[in-house]
């Protein structure tokens, strides 16, 4: 699934994420997963806003849309969080929380 949005800016580095995550020129929802996640950082430190900017409310949106949510299930079902470092699971948390169940 390849998620529409809002902002151009947000599509432009969207485009060059999946790309660089894309496997075998298909994408997948693990792909889209892995550039919205990539998209994130950037676009936090691009605004004078961070997390509050509509960019990084679009990603969240696209992330726990029912569409991705079982490819997000996965994709957090397949991470052991002791592995990861200390922002990926405050991301994760967070997203657990807005969706109301443990990713």
């Amino acid at each position: 699934m390849i998620p529409e949005f809002q902002s151009e800016i947000l599509a432009s580095q969207f485009n060059r994420s999946l790309c660089a995550v894309s496997t075998a020129g298909a994408c997948s929802d693990q792909d889209t997963i892995l550039a919205l996640l990539d998209c994130y950082a950037p676009m936090r430190f691009l605004s004078e806003s961070g997390e509050d900017c509509p960019e990084c409310h679009e990603i969240i949106g696209h992330l726990l849309s029912p569409e991705l949510r079982d490819g997000l299930r996965g994709f957090y079902g397949q991470s052991r969080p002791e592995e990861m470092n200390p922002v990926a699971r405050e991301f994760r948390a967070r997203l657990s929380e807005l969706a109301n169940e443990e990713l």
